[in-house]
């Protein structure tokens, strides 16, 4: 058992652990946090009185693929690359933080993304510390308690009003479905003829603007397979192709599927059966 009488702990409360590719362990507290080399047992502390150390409460801690250390608290998260501490520089998230008062809850993709679900929303960081913010998720409640990350990447969040799932690249399933309709009258967005030539689906259609324009394709249960950018484009559309294929290059299984063509301003979307 270790606590401040018999090891580095800084604090005898630690909410949580995790182990680098090293076999350290890092243990976030209420005065920074700890780094436990068992090998040499020997501690490190970063907290207020360290040089390059952190202020304030951390109650999370996660590692991802690269071998960099995310800790989140009362404060913004922030990143360990071996040699200092750095916060992604986004003064939105830093707000929302602050005013809400509560820890962010942290969890790294496959993609090398970390997500930070915070009180009402949740913010995705980039290795480039991009930080892309979701203000209206999740739907749940606020009192977020974990974050995890499923093998498709999609964040999953328990919240005081449930569980919730998200795709980052399906906004609102439900939202969209209902104004489909409206948005394609409202910004002239539509099919044209959806064709199968065996190998592929020639998708067809017609957008006034095509600006941030994407086709999406998803399977039944709301999971992104494919995105199609490019094609034949003409003055308002054009057709893209796709050869039935999923983002890893698999052939899909023969089933319904649903396109979604996406804009900056609208998405519409209808279902098609792929055969073999």
């Amino acid at each position: 058992m270790y606590d401040t009488t018999n090891s580095g702990l800084p604090s005898r409360y630690a909410y949580d652990v995790a182990i680098d590719s090293s076999g350290n362990k890092w243990i976030p507290g209420l005065r920074g946090v700890a780094m436990f080399d068992d090998k040499r047992d020997e501690w490190t502390v970063y907290d207020a009185t360290s040089a390059n150390g952190l202020s304030g409460r951390y109650y999370d801690v996660e590692v991802d693929a690269s071998g960099i250390v995310w800790a989140s608290g009362d404060t913004p998260p922030v990143k360990f690359d071996g040699t200092r501490w750095t916060r992604p520089a986004d003064t939105t998230l830093e707000y929302r933080l602050a005013r809400a008062n509560l820890a962010a809850r942290l969890a790294i993709d496959g993609r090398g993304n970390t997500w930070a679900a915070i009180d009402g929303c949740m913010a995705r960081i980039d290795s480039a510390s991009t930080v892309v913010y979701y203000r209206t998720w999740p739907p749940s409640g606020k009192g977020i308690s974990c974050v995890v990350v499923d093998a498709e990447s999609n964040p999953w969040v328990a919240t005081a009003g449930g569980v919730a799932r998200y795709d980052p690249d399906l906004t609102s399933q439900k939202r969209n479905a209902a104004v489909a309709d409206a948005a394609s009258s409202r910004e002239n967005v539509r099919f044209r003829a959806v064709t199968d030539n065996g190998a592929a689906l020639s998708i067809g259609y017609h957008a006034g603007d095509r600006s941030g324009m994407a086709v999406r394709i998803y399977d039944v249960r709301g999971r992104l397979v494919q995105t199609l950018t490019g094609g034949v484009a003409g003055q308002s559309g054009g057709t893209v192709d796709w050869n039935k294929k999923d983002w890893r290059g698999r052939p899909v299984s023969p089933g319904t599927y649903v396109i979604r063509l996406c804009t900056r301003a609208s998405t519409v979307a209808r279902t098609i059966s792929v055969v073999r």
